[in-house]
């Protein structure tokens, strides 16, 4: 790839040529921007002293040809952006990797101390975090524990290799740092090469890196081997320093005008003409009357020279943004003699009167400077113009819910275990179908990655492999690549990768899911549960093996997780009560059952099907009686219980180590007939809550039934990104995303006895969204503009209720609705409100857009902001919902409930 590198220090100057070619008005501008007010990354550390020189060679872009690089996508991530167009490559012994959005990034010191950089796909998804590679080829091995860090590259410094010299150390180059480049070969870059002998320069193809963000300024250049790779690299490199450049600005309006220059901007020269805006609305989900878009050309032109400059597209833009109820807000509480400015007393007023906040003068003043307040001239007094009033209505600083309950862990972690909620997989080794879908150790990283803290594994016995006889390391760093069908594997029970030595192998049991090795899943696991989540993982097991692979688990399992293990004795030293997250940080809980010579099973069914058909069923599971070496390692315990068609009890009284497996069907029976015994029983208990066994799809079932009725452990399967799959996403997006939630009040302590009256009257008014993302069943459409509107449902422990917006026709980037709705709220602390968009087809089912899902309780009241996440529980970026929010308390006198109410039928 790369033949040379050569790292220098110079000026923070820039080619005075490329002024004209990018104007320093342009985001994509050569001249770097002020230095952000987050703070600057790592800075770029070299030991090579170079003489300081500035860059005088005019910016071109290489000719168009088959590596010219595809359109840029807001939506998508840099590396979505960039990879595509790249490439793989196979990876070396000995680099050094860092993993960021499905993106590798290789250095390599090649021979006569070259340096080879590479770009690659990641093999599955991932993160983030540091890798290493352990073998030749295109297999890569996580090794040691990953962090996520900022995208960088890492290579060997070769510059000094002299006696008496400091040895060569790793050197990382941070992106983030980096924000212009030079193409061609620049003054700098010639100044470095005076009187080398041997430079590896060919075709003069140099790219030449700058960074500003440092005291002492960094540069670095990159040359290459044939054009292609150098107009790959170019194209890449743009829209790193492009994002990077958008990505420092601290105003989020600003970045996001810049992310839409960069989307018109196909040509990058700097202006947009007719056309290019013309293809920006319709990328924004806006549709205009040709002759109106015309018209707003013209009127942001103001130089009249036939394109916009960046200056006019932010006008242009900011005018497009303009929403009434901020203006109309302003309006009402500008001051009377300076109506440009709202000042601190007014501002006050509408938090008190508008916001139901009331804050010191202090905290507003601070709150005010926050979004750009300004000192007017003369009196100096802090005030707010129009677009800093709007800018507060549209930043996170005025969430529906905290920002601060996505962004950190802002609950009390120092309850029992019991008294919280857990992120919880089915089946998560399977990457398709329950019946012949592969089985996959990745599931285990991306399921633990996606915030899970609960997996499950099926255990059946496996035989030695006769295929490689090589074993070790490199034979188990390959088991996902085996050359297996799902159908001789099912045959064989074959474990891959231990020849003479038959290990155990999870597997969906008497199907023709594919096998892979337990020890490989074991120690995926212990590689990845605390990558960036310290709070215990609960590993389930269900063992259907041999006594003497048993025996080979639990060697497994003691020799990779170790002291990690919470054993029954710590538990039992505890008093009988769960200790907490916090008090279980980086502890792994087995849990398996714990049958008797004779037990069938205990997870209790109740599945519509034939008894002589169960009974059969039921038998072919085979469920072995667990050995004692397996058994001391066994925290977590399934009660078990007598017979098929016995009676279930909820024995508070039990020890708080036994709890137990419902299916979804079984669980919608308890709260019908036994909701209060339920909700006391998962006080001090676990209960875990699995998919039916005739979901052979995958498909998910609904998890708000069984959490609002205290169940800690809803399993669903990950790999079905379904309605119900994001639901799970959207309420485990709270608190960090660590994979716990602490139960609302009345499922933690006492009795607990849901309200049959009418306590609470929530209004809200649906005012407009932002930036919704297309509608991807209309792409390709002749009006693929999308049509949308809002529903509105209040989920209740035994109720839903459901309301919808009108539809507006053709505008997914700025759609009102200013529309009022009533609900009336009988369980404060435990009812969810839902909110999803949907686009409207008249042929076929509405599509979901995004949505997000938010507890009642936490809803702040005022003119608040949603943000929406897709149907995987992402955030998307600037697109939101408004709403005016208010929660009214009623009066003892009016508490009731009516007839009417009562009989609304709860959807299933």
């Amino acid at each position: 790839m790369f033949s040379f590198l050569r790292k220098s220090k110079k000026t923070p100057n820039t080619p005075s040529s490329g002024a004209s070619s990018n104007p320093t008005n342009t985001p994509n501008a050569i001249a770097p921007p002020e230095k952000s007010k987050f703070g600057s990354s790592v800075p770029l550390k070299f030991r090579t002293n170079a003489k300081i020189r500035v860059p005088q060679t005019v910016i071109t872009a290489p000719t168009a040809g088959k590596s010219q690089m595809p359109e840029y996508d807001p939506s998508l991530s840099i590396a979505e952006n960039v990879l595509p167009a790249l490439d793989p490559v196979k990876v070396h012994k000995g680099m050094k990797l860092l993993v960021q959005d499905n993106t590798q990034v290789m250095a390599k010191v090649g021979e006569k101390g070259k340096v080879q950089l590479h770009l690659v796909r990641l093999l599955g998804s991932g993160t983030g975090g540091v890798a290493d590679v352990v073998e030749n080829g295109t297999q890569v091995q996580h090794s040691g524990q990953v962090s996520q860090q900022s995208t960088s590259l890492t290579f060997k410094n070769i510059e000094s290799k002299k006696k008496k010299k400091t040895p060569s150390k790793d050197s990382p180059l941070v992106f983030h740092n980096v924000q212009s480049f030079v193409p061609q070969n620049s003054v700098d870059f010639n100044s470095q090469l005076g009187g080398k002998k041997k430079t590896h320069v060919k075709h003069n193809l140099v790219i030449t890196l700058y960074s500003t963000n440092t005291p002492s300024p960094d540069r670095f250049d990159l040359v290459f081997n044939s054009q292609e790779e150098y107009e790959l690299w170019y194209h890449a490199l743009s829209f790193l320093v492009r994002e990077n450049n958008i990505n420092q600005d601290s105003d989020p309006m600003r970045i996001l005008i810049m992310r839409a220059w960069m989307t018109a901007d196909s040509n990058t020269d700097g202006q947009l003409d007719y056309d290019e805006v013309q293809r920006l609305l319709k990328t924004l989900n806006l549709s205009l009357a040709k002759s109106r878009i015309k018209a707003l050309y013209t009127q942001f032109d103001a130089d009249a020279s036939g394109f916009l400059e960046f200056n006019e597209f932010m006008k242009f833009y900011t005018f497009l943004m303009r929403r009434e109820e901020p203006d109309r807000l302003f309006v009402k509480y500008r001051d009377e003699l300076d109506d440009k400015f709202l000042f601190v007393e007014a501002f006050q007023l509408f938090l008190k009167n508008e916001q139901h906040e009331e804050l010191s003068r202090e905290d507003t003043i601070e709150l005010m400077r926050t979004v750009g307040a300004v000192e007017t001239a003369g009196d100096g007094k802090v005030g707010l113009s129009r677009d800093n009033f709007s800018r507060y209505f549209f930043s996170n600083l005025n969430y529906a819910i905290p920002f601060e309950n996505w962004s950190t862990t802002y609950q009390d972690m120092n309850q029992p275990l019991t008294h919280y909620w857990i992120a919880s997989s089915n089946n998560t080794y399977l990457t398709q179908d329950q019946l012949k879908g592969a089985s996959s150790v990745s599931m285990y990283r991306k399921v633990l990655h996606k915030g899970c803290r609960c997996v499950s594994l099926d255990c059946w016995d496996g035989f030695a492999s006769s295929v490689d006889g090589s074993g070790g390391a490199s034979a188990r760093s390959t088991i996902s690549s085996t050359s297996i069908s799902p159908r001789s594997a099912a045959a064989t029970n074959f474990a891959p990768g231990y020849p003479g030595e038959p290990e155990p192998v999870v597997t969906h049991g008497r199907t023709l899911t594919s096998k892979i090795s337990f020890r490989e899943v074991i120690e995926c696991i212990e590689a990845n549960a605390f990558t960036f989540n310290p709070y215990p993982v609960i590993v389930s097991l269900e063992v259907h093996c041999s006594q003497e692979q048993q025996a080979k688990m639990a060697q497994i399992l003691t020799s990779v997780f170790g002291e990690k293990i919470f054993t029954l004795d710590e538990l039992n030293q505890n008093g009988g009560v769960w200790p907490s997250p916090n008090n279980l940080q980086r502890r792994i809980i087995i849990k398996a059952k714990r049958l008797e010579t004779g037990d069938k099973f205990d997870d209790y069914e109740d599945d519509p099907e034939d008894p002589e058909i169960r009974k059969k069923r039921l038998a072919l599971l085979d469920y072995k009686p667990i050995c004692e070496s397996l058994g001391k390692l066994v925290t977590l315990s399934t009660a078990s219980l007598d017979g098929v068609a016995r009676e279930l009890k909820l024995n508070p009284e039990r020890p708080c180590w036994e709890m137990h497996n419902f299916s979804e069907n079984r669980v919608e029976q308890l709260v019908d007939f036994q909701s209060h015994e339920l909700s006391a029983f998962t006080q001090n208990h676990f209960v875990r809550i699995h998919p039916k066994n005739t979901r052979f799809n995958s498909s998910n079932f609904s998890p708000i039934l069984a959490w609002l009725h205290g169940c800690q452990m809803v399993a669903l399967n990950y790999q079905t990104a379904d309605k119900y799959f994001s639901l799970n996403q959207l309420l485990f997006n709270y608190n960090a995303r660590c994979g716990l939630l602490l139960k609302p009040k009345m499922l933690r302590e006492g009795k607990c006895k849901y309200s049959k009256s009418v306590l609470h009257k929530i209004k809200i008014k649906v005012v407009c969204a932002e930036q919704l993302p297309p509608s991807k069943q209309k792409v390709g459409e002749e009006n693929d503009i999308m049509d949308p509107y809002v529903r509105l449902q209040l989920i209740t422990p035994h109720s839903m209720y459901e309301r919808s917006t009108s539809v507006v026709q053709d505008n997914g980037f700025a759609p009102s609705w200013n529309e009022d709705f009533e609900f009336d709220v009988k369980n404060l602390d435990v009812d969810m409100l839902r909110l999803s968009v949907f686009d409207k087809n008249e042929n076929s089912e509405d599509t979901l857009i995004v949505e997000q899902l938010v507890k009642v309780a936490d809803m702040q009241q005022g003119y608040r902001l949603v943000p929406l996440c897709n149907r995987e529980g992402k955030v998307v970026d600037h697109c939101v919902l408004l709403l005016n929010i208010e929660v009214l308390t009623l009066p003892k006198i009016l508490v009731g409930d009516t007839k009417e109410k009562q009989k609304e039928e709860r959807e299933e």
